[in-house]
């Protein structure tokens, strides 16, 4: 019954190849060897194409809308889905650095075609995944320049405020030290004005003494 199965509905089944390389940073572990993050890489691919939303991605493909088995206007989008999943699959071969991708459709050249279109369709979500990568990468670079030009700028404008502040305390300094001298100097001006005073009260005085006694008859005398 099966083989009469299989000839009136044959199924064709294509594959195709995914070869997997380590990524351009690596964010595993560095005790990790190259080969258990080629398999990891490997089996990531894989569990990414036997995914739902893979799934409904190349089902939105213009070639696939446009073959025989999956073109069908008349079968309901979640059958085509499920067609999908159950015959198009991937899985990492074993010790190997490659993802088999296998898809089964009635007609030989469509399993092709759509195992073909899927590698496509990988690809160009690798490439949208590496594109976004960098660009996360180039802003976080970017960020990362930007915060080291406000570090610098903050220390820059650090600096200039401490040595304004040292300005400022030594011109503080400088006034005080000349403030300081003045009154020293007005002090001494006075005390040298006092001292003067009284050298002019007590030359005065003897002055006077003298003028006094020359009154007396005894200063001539003694004179």
């Amino acid at each position: 019954l099966w083989v009469i199965i299989k000839r009136l509905a044959p199924v064709y089944t294509a594959k195709g190849y995914i070869q997997v390389s380590m990524p351009l940073d690596p964010k595993i572990g560095i005790k990790m060897t190259r080969k258990e993050i080629i398999d990891i890489e490997a089996q990531s691919a894989a569990m990414r194409i036997n995914n739902d939303a893979f799934y409904a991605d190349l089902l939105a493909r213009d070639k696939v809308k446009k073959s025989i088995w999956l073109g069908n206007n008349a079968m309901p989008r979640y059958k085509k889905l499920i067609l999908l999943k159950d015959n198009l699959s991937a899985r990492a071969l074993r010790d190997t650095n490659l993802v088999m991708v296998t898809m089964s459709a009635p007609s030989g050249q469509e399993s092709k075609d759509l195992v073909q279109e899927a590698l496509r369709l990988f690809q160009l979500i690798q490439q949208q995944n590496i594109q976004a990568q960098a660009q996360a990468n180039a802003q976080q670079q970017q960020a990362a320049a930007q915060m080291e030009v406000q570090k610098n700028q903050a220390k820059a404008q650090t600096d200039a405020q401490l040595e304004q502040t040292k300005n400022e305390l030594k011109i503080n300094y400088l006034q005080q030290e000349v403030q300081s001298k003045k009154e020293l100097m007005k002090l001494e001006f006075e005390l040298n004005s006092q001292l003067k005073g009284m050298e002019r009260d007590i030359t005065e005085r003897n002055e006077n003494k003298r003028e006094d006694r020359k009154d007396d008859p005894l200063f001539w005398l003694i004179s």
